[in-house]
């Protein structure tokens, strides 16, 4: 994606809105109509049981599932406890329906370019996001996760609102709204990972539109994305183990210094540093406790040395996205 699309004409969209909350009322109707009255078989029973006395189940722990599990279960809307705190994945499904629908409109209008707000291209995207809402909604896989006291309900309700953030950061660049945007995207994937670590394996693929400025080129962004894809197609090569591992650590680093080599006019270093800091946790939590503090360091050196030869660096950026992901991770400290 070379360029921005057109960015949203100001005013606020109220039949986008509404269309949305009611994507979000039927499909919470329709899981609240089939929602299990008492807890299911597999993982369902442990994490109900687990909720209602804020315990811990099994590894990794799923810290803030409990601590909402636990909410819902004080709260006496129904009579039996299992059922309270199977409307956690009511509830996050039906806000699932609701980002997918305000996700595909999006997409779609870029079908149409400049013309997206014109009213029949409105139209034919709010059908086109009404469909594809209640396609997620009502499929198979999802609506069993719906209906029950399941981590992946509220993850994939988590995961398309980081897609969703994305997307608007991307049309926004460049302003405030933007900024909150991408802060949001990162906050919600640090917090996922105390529901289901899935949920943090979106950030990867958003971080591609964080780490680009927004002068870069077409050819800009075949680099960056063929690096990803050769990373992914090189973890499927040699992931049987083996010398392999050597292999790959070798090969990406080469790749990683040429990447850097060619686009490092592009890249907003405080960005990428803090994203990589971030995404250290997906190694461990020890990992990640001995690589943030380096960044955080790395981050105030890189912002001093901006400052000298007057280059943006986004080092405040980078600093704040560090602080927003460990205020997402510090559930985790309830284990």
């Amino acid at each position: 994606m070379p360029t921005s699309p057109s960015a949203p004409k100001p005013g606020f969209d109220r039949v986008n809105a509404y269309i949305a909350f009611g994507v979000f009322v039927i499909s919470f109707i329709v899981y609240a109509m089939t929602v299990q009255r008492t807890f299911s078989f597999w993982d369902c029973g442990e994490f109900i049981a687990c909720s209602a006395i804020l315990g811990i189940p099994h590894p990794p722990g799923t810290p803030l599932f409990i601590i909402l599990g636990r909410i819902f279960s004080v709260i006496p809307f129904v009579e039996d406890i299992s059922h309270r705190i199977n409307y956690i994945s009511v509830i996050g499904s039906a806000l699932t329906a609701m980002f997918s629908y305000l996700l595909t409109v999006r997409l779609v209008g870029y079908f149409f370019g400049e013309k997206r707000h014109e009213s029949l291209n409105r139209y034919i995207a709010y059908i086109g996001g009404i469909a594809g809402a209640f396609f997620v909604a009502f499929s198979d896989t999802n609506w069993a996760n719906s209906v029950e006291a399941e981590v992946y309900g509220l993850a994939l309700a988590m995961s398309v609102a980081i897609v969703w953030f994305t997307v608007r950061y991307f049309e926004q660049r460049g302003t405030d709204a933007a900024t909150i945007s991408m802060m949001m995207a990162v906050y919600l994937a640090t917090l996922g990972i105390a529901v289901h670590m899935s949920v943090f394996l979106v950030l990867p693929v958003c971080a591609i539109f964080f780490v680009l400025k927004r002068s870069a080129s077409a050819r800009d962004w075949a680099i960056l994305c063929g690096f990803f894809v050769v990373e992914l197609l090189m973890i499927l090569l040699f992931s049987s183990g083996g010398g392999g591992a050597s292999l790959f650590y070798v090969i990406s680093a080469i790749l990683a210094v040429a990447l850097v080599l060619l686009l490092y006019k592009q890249i907003r270093w405080g960005i990428l540093i803090a994203l990589v800091s971030i995404g250290s946790v997906m190694m461990s939590f020890t990992v990640y406790g001995e690589v943030l503090p380096v960044a955080v360091a790395g981050l105030v050196i890189l912002g001093l040395i901006g400052k000298k030869y007057n280059v943006n660096v986004n080092w405040k950026g980078g600093l704040l996205l560090v602080l927003v992901a460990f205020i997402g991770l510090s559930v985790h400290f309830f284990i």
